[in-house]
């Protein structure tokens, strides 16, 4: 059937579905997939973005140097954004990252010390590498979003 049910998050108390439920609420569009339940909690940074966003403040969230790197490749035509996605999704792992981008290990080692130079990111930094994962997440959650029904 076409019934649908979104879960906050995995919970053992029922006495806490009210709160849930308040939660899910803040969902634009709800559905992400063809499941029929829909957990929020794997897309919290794109319900984090959607109340910012709807507060006109969502750039105050942002890593401004993420933000200078989009606009670059943008402008540019590189793959920056890219390069620093894969660095975060294959953590420690150069040939799984340079394997995801289809480029060579060189090529990807050169892009990630080139972003350390222009965007002043220090990738051997915890808090860097917090913001930067961080807004690279609200900003792939608001093209999931914004692409939804399209």
């Amino acid at each position: 059937n076409s019934l649908h049910a979104f879960v906050s998050e995995p919970f053992s108390d029922m006495l806490l579905t009210r709160d849930y439920f308040i939660e899910v609420k803040r969902l634009p569009g709800a559905v992400f997939d063809d499941l029929p339940i829909h957990y929020a909690w794997e897309h919290r940074f794109g319900m984090l973005a959607n109340e910012f966003a709807s507060q006109r403040n969502l750039e105050s969230l942002l890593d401004k140097r993420v933000l200078a790197i989009a606009r670059h490749d943008e402008k540019t035509g590189s793959s920056y954004l890219a390069t620093l996605t894969a660095f975060f999704e294959n953590p420690g792992d150069v040939t799984a990252a340079s394997n995801q981008l289809d480029v060579h290990r060189n090529t990807f080692t050169y892009r990630i010390k080139k972003i350390e130079e222009l965007f002043h990111i220090d990738l051997s930094s915890a808090i860097d590498m917090l913001n930067a994962a961080f807004t690279i997440n609200v900003l792939e959650s608001i093209s999931d979003f914004a692409n939804y029904g399209s």
